[in-house]
Parts: C-alpha cells; sequence; structure tokens
C-alpha cells in the first residue's frame, strides 16, 4: 500500500512541475531574448586624426552611462600616443611633434537598426593640453607649461554587437578646437578628421 502512495505522488508531482510541451519548453518563454544592458558601459578606444597633414593615433577609454534605451552620457580620456604630427616654428631647422591629452564629456542618442547592429549620434566636449616634444626616441615634453584648450567632437558611430555584453563601434567625427595659443599654432591647425574604433562592454 505504502509503494502505492508513493508512485501517486511522484505522478502527481511530475504533473504539476511538467510543462505544457513535450521536452519541458514553456510556449510563455522568450529563449532568444537578450540579456538586458546594466545601465553602465566602458570601453577603449583607437582614434585616427589628421592634423596638419599628418596622422596620428590617439589611444583612451571610455565609461559611462544609460538613461534609458535611446540616451547615453559619460565621460573620456585620450592621449596622443604616436609622434607623427609635426609642425614649423618659422625658419627654425627643427620641427617639433605635437603632445596632447584631453578630457572630457560624451553624449551619444542610440537608434537601433537590427538586433545586432545600432547607430548612434555622438558629441563630445573636451578640455586638454597641448605640448610639442622634440625627442623622436622619448616622449618628453619640451615645454611644461603647454597651453590648455577646449574642443568638439561631433560625429556618427555605428555598433556591432560581437557577443553578450560586448560590442566594436566604429566611428567618424570631425574635432574643432579653440583657445589654441601655442608657438604658430592656431585653432585651424588643431580641428581635422577623426576615424577611431572602440571596443565596448555593457
Amino acid at each position: 500500500m505504502k509503494i502505492k502512495y508513493m508512485i501517486l505522488m511522484l505522478f502527481l508531482s511530475s504533473y504539476i512541475y511538467a510543462q505544457d510541451f513535450p521536452g519541458g519548453i514553456n510556449p510563455d518563454a522568450d529563449y532568444n531574448q537578450k540579456s538586458e544592458p546594466n545601465g553602465l558601459y566602458a570601453g577603449l578606444s583607437a582614434k585616427g586624426v589628421s592634423l596638419m597633414g599628418d596622422w596620428g593615433l590617439e589611444l583612451g577609454g571610455r565609461m559611462g552611462g544609460f538613461f534609458n534605451d535611446y540616451l547615453s552620457v559619460g565621460a573620456g580620456f585620450y592621449y596622443l600616443f604616436t609622434q607623427t604630427i609635426h609642425y614649423k616654428i618659422n625658419d627654425s631647422p627643427v620641427e617639433p611633434h605635437l603632445r596632447h591629452f584631453y578630457f572630457g564629456a560624451e553624449s551619444e542618442f542610440h537608434i537601433p537598426i537590427l538586433d545586432f547592429i545600432s547607430t548612434s549620434a555622438f558629441l563630445g566636449a573636451y578640455i586638454g593640453q597641448v605640448n610639442e616634444g622634440i625627442r623622436s626616441d622619448v616622449d618628453i615634453s619640451h615645454e611644461l607649461a603647454g597651453n590648455w584648450i577646449f574642443s568638439l567632437e561631433p560625429g556618427f558611430l555605428i555598433y556591432f554587437d560581437v557577443i553578450d555584453d560586448i560590442s566594436i563601434g566604429l566611428s567618424y567625427q570631425y574635432r574643432k578646437s579653440f583657445g589654441v595659443d601655442f608657438k604658430t599654432l592656431t585653432d585651424d591647425d588643431l580641428s581635422g578628421n577623426i576615424i577611431s574604433v572602440s571596443f565596448i562592454t555593457r
């Protein structure tokens, strides 16, 4: 009799917890649903910047948060890594290379296109220091004071979701600099086109 009761209990428990379809599939569950972003993002960026006819490579990082599905606000920090952007000082035979680091606020308005592709309108507002170096073997500042400048970078990005919570972003931006007063450099000298790639985790 006890065996019959045990078999009956097992049968009832199996019936209660079983799904409506074979294989334990829940018809109301969305198995293709992506994990929701945690509201924060962080990543690394590499920028190719064109200034005064030369190209340089800037490296930096980004971090911030999402207010909703469309708007994100954060901060960026960047440094001109290469020593390939030069300028002349009147008739001097020496052509110093440009040194530049900057940081500031960044905002994006995101527009989904497909499940794994989205685009965004971008605006960065930065403050940074312009300086110079004269040695190609060691990147040492030749002028301790330098010149603090302001710059704006409007542009657009395209994000490709590689795996869960990790995206690759490709972008075009234009940098417009203000307040440049260093040696013979002007605002136009430090304004130019930027293409970049970013690796973002969300």
